[in-house]
């Protein structure tokens, strides 16, 4: 019975007009049913959509709502390429940077500066003057005998070193073939510096893993190498028995948990264990 009565409901006609309210007057009217305008009003969103549709795909504005998926892809693989290809200019970069700073140490000029010299020699060495007037003859001499000054031990030992990790020394230290000596401590030790100073480097390399150098006072200069992590960056500053890295086994030339600890002076790699004592008692 209900679905009977649903069903003559929208199929009785019923008017639809427009009168004037002043005088009521009818302006226009229309006999519909219910099914009759649901209908209408169907077919008037498909005509929208269809029209929409069409406008989309054949006019410009389809550039603001549809884009090509092989486009999309493209752009990706570009941006992807980008960022690729500034990736390792910085990595080029900082293996560049880490190398000068190894020569330096050494003493020898960096890279670059050798390069930028033989690219800006113009003129015939053989032709050069390279006699010494009396004046630079005094400041060579000068330079000579600074060079040949040491600092005294009694001068070395007030500086108050301290060792950056207790363990056993694994490898000592050795001028031709190890500069350092190896500290074997369990991984996750606190790396200390040794004397108070300025980060000259805080960076990765693919030999020595996480490895940080300290500037310090009278011509020190400490090395820390392999770490799993390190907490300063170039330029912080450090004092004595501040923790800068962790112990760990980074790098393709460490073949396990330890510290590869150097110590220079005078741009001159010394035994760090004449400064300090590394054996845990």
């Amino acid at each position: 019975m209900k679905l009977k009565r649903f069903a003559r409901d929208w199929r009785t006609s019923f008017k639809l007009s427009i009168s004037d309210p002043k005088n009521f007057e009818e302006r226009w009217s229309v006999h519909t049913t219910r099914i009759q305008i649901v209908s209408l009003i169907l077919v008037v969103v498909v005509v929208l959509i269809f029209l929409v549709g069409l406008i989309l795909t054949k006019t410009s504005l389809s550039e603001y709502f549809i884009k090509d998926a092989a486009r999309i892809d493209r752009d990706r693989v570009v941006e992807q390429k980008m960022e690729i290809d500034q990736l390792a200019k910085k990595l080029d970069a900082q293996e560049r940077y880490i190398e000068n700073i190894k020569m330096i140490i050494s003493g020898k000029p960096p890279e670059d500066t050798i390069k930028k010299i033989k690219s800006g020699l113009k003129v015939d060495p053989s032709k050069i003057n390279t006699s010494l007037s009396k004046p630079e003859k005094k400041i060579a001499a000068k330079v000579k005998d600074d060079q040949r000054t040491k600092v005294k031990k009694s001068t070395q030992l007030s500086m108050h070193f301290i060792s950056p990790v207790q363990g056993f020394v694994s490898q000592g230290f050795n001028s031709k073939d190890h500069i350092g000596i190896d500290i074997v401590t369990p991984k996750g030790v606190s790396v200390s510096a040794c004397l108070s100073g300025t980060v000259l480097y805080a960076g990765y390399s693919q030999k020595d893993g996480h490895f940080l150098i300290i500037e310090h006072a009278n011509d020190f200069i400490s090395v820390y190498k392999h770490n799993q992590t390190k907490f300063k960056k170039t330029g912080d500053k450090v004092r004595t028995g501040d923790p800068i890295a962790i112990v760990g086994n980074t790098g393709e030339n460490s073949t396990g948990p330890h510290l590869h600890f150097e110590l220079w002076l005078n741009q001159k790699p010394v035994d760090p264990i004449e400064y300090m004592r590394f054996k845990q008692d």
